[in-house]
């Protein structure tokens, strides 16, 4: 059980259409991302998600700035010097980016360091055919 009276959620969805209410968890849904940018968090996290953020200096100052952590999941990765753009394999008619990791940590390294990495099987990736240094990867960066 989990104290979460003081807990405050923000959710980035700009497709919501109608927002969930909870009783025992705060949260506000946001659909533009200007909108944090005066929100302090200790935690941002990318659940899934940075594949489908073509360009992350979108992110960069709006974002990941104001965060004293950075939490990237289930996000698949390459780890060579080329991105590049697939059809994703679990999902009809849907791109997504493959980012380097140098991308990825360019974009957030200046004030962070990494301090997890992981890799996921390759069964949940959403990669569409197995490449050699691509993986679904966990990162964790903690601000310096």
């Amino acid at each position: 059980k989990i104290n979460t009276k003081n807990l405050r959620i923000f959710v980035y969805n700009p497709y919501l259409s109608k927002k969930k209410e909870t009783k025992d968890i705060k949260i506000k849904y946001i659909d533009n991302l200007k909108k944090f940018k005066k929100t302090k968090f200790d935690l941002t996290y990318f659940g899934s998600v940075l594949q489908y953020i073509f360009d992350l200096k979108k992110i960069k100052n709006d974002v990941i700035e104001n965060s004293k952590y950075i939490l990237i999941t289930h996000t698949p990765i390459i780890f060579s010097k080329k991105s590049y753009i697939e059809k994703q394999k679990n999902v009809k008619n849907l791109d997504h980016k493959i980012h380097t990791y140098s991308e990825i940590n360019s974009t957030i390294s200046k004030k962070f360091n990494l301090i997890f990495k992981s890799i996921n099987e390759y069964k949940y990736s959403g990669l569409s055919k197995k490449r050699k240094n691509a993986f679904s990867t966990n990162l964790l960066f903690k601000k310096k």
